[in-house]
């Protein structure tokens, strides 16, 4: 879970996932079952940042959201009700 990887930044973070999940057995036999996981776009994500040199956010906010005028996208969790503090 994200609120159990202690210190670090993002990127940190990212790499931390990845080093925890790939590290455990698959949840079902490979090709037996779809089993959905975020992890997939964390690893992708994580690549990216290798690659460029970049963290993920800094890489959507330059590639995506600058060049699309996405003035209202943003990061992070799922926010409170009510309130525009969440992804879009």
């Amino acid at each position: 879970a994200w609120s159990t990887l202690g210190a670090g930044n993002l990127v940190e973070q990212r790499a931390a996932v990845i080093r925890e999940r790939l590290g455990q057995p698959p949840v079902e036999p490979a090709g037996t079952k779809f089993v959905y996981s975020n992890v997939g776009y964390v690893i992708a994500g994580h690549a990216a940042e290798q690659v460029t040199q970049t963290a993920w956010e800094e890489l959507i906010q330059k590639r995506l959201f600058q060049p699309l005028k996405m003035s209202s996208a943003g990061f992070g969790p799922p926010g409170k009700k009510g309130q525009v503090d969440q992804p879009w």
